[in-house]
């Protein structure tokens, strides 16, 4: 834990986000006692599934939603099932290096940070699993008894631990100037409704954008950049550049969530007025991700064929070799005690013009043939 918070320290200008008057208390707790936090900044969940896991609370309905997802060629959703499994697994095998961090609540417990290892407990739990040294249908977990505001913890702890997309970030940011300002924070709701780009969105999150998008297009104070900067370190002018991708339409937004667009990718949409040319932009940045992540997949596809064309190649050269030993072995027999001139052969080769190469291999043949003239028979079948 000391090594984690000496990384959020120098991430963070040594502004402690605990606050002084925290005084955690480490425990085991009931899975189904803990919840996520829905105000968290960063989807774990693919939001497919999210807005149904909100009003049902069924965590092993929603990993089988989760998986099948995947199955049925949802890239994204594919591969973070897969990550969540590694993660599942390695605690399984090794325990749960770092403990969730988890405020109480009027039914049970949020987690403030550490909901993708909360989520691979549940994939233990659900295939009867234990993590190692730990307890079955439970997780290890710091409860903060502290009352105040949580998500710039959660923030602080994502923006540390892993990449949050561009809106994403941008979520946050206006979630926290919103705290700084009003200290509310913007209400959580759990409906979905189909976007236009024909994904079952959460309608929480659609609103919650909504709601941000205000904080976004409104015009801070000095004194609120000001907080800003404090808490999270870095510049203004970094943070502004954030804030301002809320401003893009509602289905950008969602494209660029999904697609977990980076910030610098978005800024000629963004700089751009004209909503529908501000659409094409985006769609444009993610063709050109996906160009990026496909070349990337056929790079590292060409490494892996490669290595097996070159054992393949291998084999084939053996495998023709012998057939053509056999082959002069049975051509020396039709020669009937006839000698082979050999001067002759060279004679032939020499005028080739490919002479260098066939003098070369040659010479790596001779070990080869030294080998097999020296080599004893097995005599298998006999």
């Amino acid at each position: 834990m000391a090594k984690q918070l000496a990384g959020l320290d120098a991430l963070f200008q040594n502004i402690n986000p605990y606050g002084a008057d925290a005084s955690p208390v480490q425990t085991y707790l009931p899975l189904d006692q803990v919840r996520p936090d829905p105000n968290q900044p960063r989807h774990v969940l693919p939001l497919d599934i999210a807005g149904h896991f909100e009003r049902t609370q069924d965590a092993a309905e929603a990993l089988d939603a989760w998986a099948q997802l995947g199955r049925e060629g949802d890239a994204a959703a594919a591969q973070s099932y897969a990550e969540l499994e590694s993660l599942a697994n390695s605690i399984a095998a090794d325990g749960l290096i770092q403990p969730i961090s988890v405020a109480p609540t009027s039914d049970g417990f949020h987690v403030e940070t550490g909901e993708r290892r909360w989520w691979a407990h549940q994939l233990l739990n659900k295939q009867d699993r234990t993590p190692k040294d730990g307890k079955a249908g439970h997780i290890e977990a710091i409860v903060r008894n502290t009352g105040g505001p949580t998500l710039i913890r959660q923030l602080a702890e994502n923006l540390h631990r892993q990449d949050l997309c561009a809106v994403e970030t941008a979520a946050g940011l206006a979630a926290l100037i919103a705290q700084i300002e009003c200290g509310t924070v913007v209400p959580h709701l759990t409906d979905t409704a189909t976007g236009e780009s024909g994904t079952v969105v959460p309608l929480s999150t659609r609103l919650r954008l909504a709601e941000l998008r205000k904080v976004a297009e409104g015009k801070l104070e000095d004194g609120t950049w000001a907080e800003v900067v404090k808490r999270l370190g870095k510049g203004r002018r970094h943070w502004a550049h954030h804030l301002v991708v809320l401003r893009l339409p509602d289905h950008a937004l969602e494209l660029a969530l999904y697609h977990r667009i980076t910030e610098r990718a978005l800024r000629p949409a963004v700089a751009e007025p004209d909503p529908k040319r501000q659409l094409a932009l985006v769609e444009a940045a993610i063709k050109r991700q996906q160009r990026e992540q496909d070349k990337d997949t056929q790079t590292a596809s060409a490494a892996k064929v490669g290595t097996d064309a070159e054992l393949d190649g291998a084999i084939a050269f053996r495998r023709k070799f012998v057939s053509g030993l056999r082959g002069f072995s049975r051509a020396f027999q039709s020669l009937d005690g006839g000698r082979v001139n050999s001067r002759a052969m060279v004679k032939e080769l020499a005028e080739d013009e490919h002479f260098d190469e066939i003098a070369a291999t040659a010479k790596q043949l001779l070990p080869v043939l030294e080998a097999v003239v020296k080599a004893k028979p097995s005599r298998k079948g006999k």
